[in-house]
C-alpha cells in the first residue's frame, strides 16, 4: 500500500508539472498578444487626434460629356498620411482618381503635415459635393464650385 501511494503522488505530481509546462506558455503568448494589440490601439488613436484636414478648393468643369473635379486639401495635422489611403467621394459615390500630387510631385505617396495634396477625378454627370476621407477616418466634406 505504501508504494501504489507514493507511485499516485508522482503520478499526479508529473501530471501538474506537464500542465504547468503547456498552460505557462499559452497565458504568456495570450497576454503579449493582447499587449501588442492594446498598444497598436493606442498608437492608431494617437494618429487619429493628431491628423486634421482642411480642404482649400473644389472645382468642376464641363468637358462636354463628362465633368473634371478639381480637388485641394492641404493636412493641417501633425500626423503624415498616405496618398494611396485617401478616398475621394463625389456626391457620395467613391471614385477613382485619375491623377494625385502632392505640392506638385505626383511620384510621392507620402503627404506630410502643411502640404497640399491635389486630386482630379472625372465624372459623367454634374457633380455638387465632395468629400475627402484619409486612412484615420477624418473626413472633410464641401459643395463643388465652378462649372455651367
Amino acid at each position: 500500500m505504501g508504494f501504489s501511494v507514493s507511485a499516485s503522488t508522482g503520478i499526479i505530481i508529473v501530471g501538474l508539472f506537464l500542465a504547468f509546462g503547456m498552460f505557462y506558455p499559452t497565458m504568456t503568448n495570450g497576454l503579449e498578444a493582447v499587449s501588442g494589440a492594446e498598444s497598436d490601439r493606442t498608437e492608431r488613436f494617437l494618429d487619429q487626434q493628431n491628423t486634421e484636414i482642411e480642404l482649400q478648393n473644389a472645382t468642376k468643369q464641363d468637358d462636354g460629356d463628362e465633368w473634371t473635379v478639381s480637388v485641394t486639401v492641404e493636412n493641417t495635422g501633425a500626423t503624415a498620411l498616405s496618398v494611396e489611403t485617401v478616398d475621394l467621394l463625389i456626391d457620395n459615390q467613391y471614385m477613382n482618381t485619375t491623377t494625385t500630387a502632392v505640392d506638385g510631385n505626383e511620384s510621392t505617396d507620402l503627404w506630410l503635415p502643411s502640404e497640399s495634396l491635389e486630386i482630379e477625378a472625372t465624372v459623367d454627370t454634374e457633380p455638387a459635393r465632395v468629400t475627402i476621407v484619409t486612412d484615420h477616418g477624418i473626413r472633410v466634406s464641401s459643395t463643388i464650385d465652378g462649372g455651367a
